[in-house]
């Protein structure tokens, strides 16, 4: 005997028209197993409406929540280094660009390789002579100085020096800390 389309009517939880449920009803009166499917599907559905909804586990809602925070701190974290690698790709790119074309207006700037040679050296010695002239004045300053300031006013120096100092590295510390607040 052919159980379509009366099983699937059996199962649908749609309304049936008037002339599916007549013929469905003729095919009940014949057909054994078609009750029976509907039988069960009765007491199934029965069974579903009647059992309790279940409960979730004691601690359920704070465990999601801190599981929730988690995967929220790993995105942030995921996002911030992804940012940075992009930034650094950037600055990598713009500071080769920068140095081909400096390298470019020096190479055409100068005629020869003994040219640039006679440059660099130039800057060389016109750099190990101003750090000749800065260690000069920084001896005299030292053999004056001691001699301007009572020994109140060095340790009046040396205080304020401390006290700057210590203001730097505190703010340097609250500097630090920003980016662990973001993170939370």
């Amino acid at each position: 005997m052919k159980h379509q389309p009366f099983e699937t009517w059996l199962l649908l939880d749609d309304p049936l028209e008037p002339e599916q449920i007549q013929a469905l009803d003729d095919h009940l009166r014949t057909c054994q197993h078609c009750r029976q499917l509907r039988d069960a599907w009765a007491g199934a559905a029965a069974l579903l409406h009647d059992a309790p909804a279940p409960e979730p586990a004691p601690g359920f809602t704070q465990r999601w929540q801190e599981r929730l925070k988690k995967d929220r701190r790993k995105e942030i974290a995921t996002r911030y280094r992804w940012q940075s690698w992009i930034i650094l790709i950037l600055i990598a790119n713009v500071v080769s660009v920068l140095a081909i074309v400096l390298g470019l207006e020096f190479f055409a700037t100068y005629d020869s390789l003994i040219e640039v040679l006679l440059f660099w050296v130039y800057r060389l010695t016109s750099l190990l002579t101003l750090v000749n002239i800065l260690q000069d004045i920084i001896t005299t300053l030292l053999n004056v100085l001691p001699e301007l300031l009572p020994a109140g006013g060095w340790a009046a120096l040396a205080g304020l020096l401390g006290g700057i100092t210590l203001l730097w590295a505190a703010f340097i510390a609250k500097i630090a800390q920003i980016p662990r607040r973001l993170g939370t």
